[in-house]
């Protein structure tokens, strides 16, 4: 095998990375210890970069988990909570129009796992408390 690119610490940091394929294997999301988010293609090429609400923490990551939907056209991503908010935030983030949408979680705490729906249609988001969040 040969490589085809490599993604230095200047994009992700120093310390644990944590990247998903688009299901189409076209984009490459890929989060570090920076307040990143970055969308590469298959060649390397960066095609987009979202800024993660939070404080960074040396050592850690703050994307907790990225999920691609079935088609590779939208990309959800769960931020650890920043100590003074101490709520998780949930991004959409549309990688054709490259939009980026906060979802609204109200009071619940402790969001630990996303998932697409098949189709890739409603994402629902689990608690640590047993609740599961439907959105569509």
């Amino acid at each position: 095998m040969k490589q085809l690119f490599e993604i230095s610490k200047e994009h992700l940091g120093a310390g644990p990375v944590l990247f998903q394929w688009s299901p189409n294997g076209q984009y490459l999301a890929v989060s570090g210890t920076k307040l990143r988010l970055n969308v590469f293609d298959r060649k390397g090429v960066l095609h987009d970069e979202l800024h993660l609400p939070g404080t960074e923490v040396a050592g850690q990551t703050s994307c907790m988990q990225i999920v691609w939907d079935k088609r590779s056209k939208k990309l959800a991503v769960l931020v650890k909570a920043p100590r003074t908010i101490n709520a998780e935030t949930v991004l959409i983030y549309k990688v054709v129009e490259r939009e980026t949408q906060k979802l609204e979680t109200g009071n619940m705490r402790d969001l630990t796992h996303l998932a697409w729906d098949p189709a890739g249609h409603l994402l629902s988001v689990g608690t640590a408390k047993g609740n599961l969040l439907l959105y569509e």
